[in-house]
Order: structure tokens, then sequence, then C-alpha cells
């Protein structure tokens, strides 16, 4: 069995080479990247199929990733993985498949804001998970902020048209996958480097969405333009959001880096007013309000948890 690997991308700082500030406005631009993503998977995804195009998103920034590691390991990284490592890969990639290809799918149907709102639920996912794996007791504040967060879910849900109410289904349970995805990404952090299993896993995923559009007869080769768009969505997410907040983790506490990534909403509803014309509604901005209170109040209220689990937060998405 191969000797576990020392895991050097998350190794930590001295304090004289950290620079709080410098980690806060990564993570900033690491937010913006990813609310780019949102905004261009608007016009992305509703002129075609959104299986097929986020499987393209996937597998082209799969391409990206695979690039940069063969650059910097050649192919010997392949062979260091432990079998532990490639069953906990497999694994975050099974769930990943569901979760990717709900968010695509999700993001055809609502607005970019109601999406990145509900996407939000993934950091009370996590800390619920987090907590149960633990074996550690919710306390009272958690408790508040969970139904806090929900209970803006669901003003989101009365606020989504009857015809779309399935859109808003859909990102929920994939905001509910995220947060497993994430939880086994904390597990196989441990048995092999990020950019590998990361890697690994957008390029099987990118090739199961692509398979599962051939098998329903909905690939489109000849896309003209939207070819620059899905290339962005690629390079702005995996690659850029990536990096950015990577390099944010190793100069600011991980816990203030998550709340500082609470932003991204922001960011994508002032997008999808200036270029897209989407105008959130007041129930759409308090039941997305409250979700974001709630998330901030979690990551607050077990900074212990989130400590340990939230070092890989949007890291892997």
């Amino acid at each position: 069995m191969p000797e576990k690997q020392n895991i050097s991308i998350f190794r930590p700082q001295s304090s004289a080479e950290t620079r709080p500030l410098a980690g806060y406005i990564l993570t900033v631009m690491s937010s913006l990247s990813t609310a780019g993503v949102v905004i261009l998977g608007k016009w992305v995804m509703t002129t075609g199929d959104p299986i097929y195009r986020g499987g393209l998103v996937v597998f082209i920034a799969g391409l990206m990733l695979l690039f940069g590691a063969v650059y910097k390991d050649g192919f010997k990284w392949l062979l260091q993985i432990s079998g532990k490592g490639w069953i906990l890969t497999l694994l975050y990639t099974f769930f990943s498949i569901i979760a990717i290809a709900g968010f695509w799918l999700g993001l055809s149907y609502l607005p970019a804001a109601q999406v990145s709102f509900i996407g939000r639920l993934q950091v009370v996912f996590v800390v619920i998970f987090g907590v149960m794996l633990l074996k550690e007791k919710f306390n009272l504040v958690e408790i508040l902020a969970g139904i806090v967060a929900f209970g803006g879910a669901m003003i989101l849900h009365f606020s989504v048209p009857a015809h779309l109410t399935a859109g808003f289904w859909i990102l929920m349970v994939s905001s509910l996958t995220f947060g497993c995805v994430e939880i086994i990404a904390k597990m196989t952090v441990e048995h092999c480097e990020p950019y590998q299993f990361n890697t690994i896993r957008n390029l099987i995923v990118g090739i199961v969405l692509i398979l599962w559009a051939v098998v329903k007869g909905n690939v489109v080769w000849d896309l003209g333009s939207v070819w620059i768009g899905i290339t962005a969505m690629a390079f702005l997410g995996p690659v850029c959001g990536r990096v950015f907040y990577l390099y944010a983790l190793r100069h600011a506490d991980v816990t203030k880096i998550s709340l500082v990534g609470q932003i991204q909403p922001v960011f994508v509803v002032i997008m999808a007013i200036l270029f897209l014309g989407e105008f959130p509604g007041r129930r759409e901005l308090t039941g997305g309000g409250l979700i974001l209170l709630g998330s901030i109040a979690v990551i607050l209220s077990h900074p212990g948890s989130a400590k340990r689990l939230f070092h890989i937060y949007k890291f892997f998405q």
C-alpha cells in the first residue's frame, strides 16, 4: 500500500508570512469569479440542454486542471494515490454528479439571484453533517440559525411561479448533495492532493453528463458563440475561483474566509441587474437575506466545526 502523501496544498504558513487583508481580497475575487459563472450560466444553460452543457463546462475545467497537474507532477501522481484515496475520490465523484447536474438544471429554471441564495444553504448542510459526524451537540444558536435559513428558503419557494417550483426543489437537493460532497472531500483531502482528486472528479463528471446527453439525443457540437461562454465558465469557476480561494486560505483564518465568501449572492444580484435585467423582488431579497443571515450565524456559532470543515468550502465546487 502506498505511503500516505505529504499534503502540502494546505500547509500552514508562519504568522510572519500571512496577510489577512490579502486573504479577504482574494476571497472577494473568488466570490466574484463564481458569481460570473452563475450569470454566464443563465445564457449558456437556458439555450439548450443544461445537463449536456454543464457536462461540457465541467469536462473542460477538468482538462484545464489536468494540464496543470501534469505540468506540476507529470502522470506519476495517478500511481501515488492510495487505494482508500481512490475509493473516496470515486465516492466524492458520485455525489458530485448529482449535485452538479442538479445545479445546472436548477439554474436553467430560476433567476440567478435565487440560485445563488439557495446555494448558500450548503453552509448549513455542511455544518449539520459535520456536527453529526463529529458527534457534537447542536447549540440553541445553531438551531435558531438553521430555522432562519430554511425559513428564508421557504419564502423563496413561495415567490417562485408554480411552473418553476421543480427548479427550486432540484436546487435544494443539489445543495443537500453538495453538503455530502464537501464532507467526503474533507476525508479525501487526507489521502491525496485536492487538485488531484478534483481533476479526476471533473473529468469523470463531465464524461458522465455528456454521455447522458448522448443517450437522450441532445448532443449538439455546433454551439457557435456559446462555446465562449462554456469555456469562460470552466475557467472562472474551477480554475480562477479555486486558485483565489486557495491562496486566501493561506493568509486568513478559514472561518473568517467563509464569512467573507457569503458576499457572492450580492455580486450575483448586481450582475443579474446589470447584464440580465433581472430585478429581485422584495420577497426574494427577504428570503435570500434570511438565508445569508442564518448561514453566517451557523458559522459564527460553531467555529470549531467550521474550522475543520470549511477549509474546503467552495474550493471543490
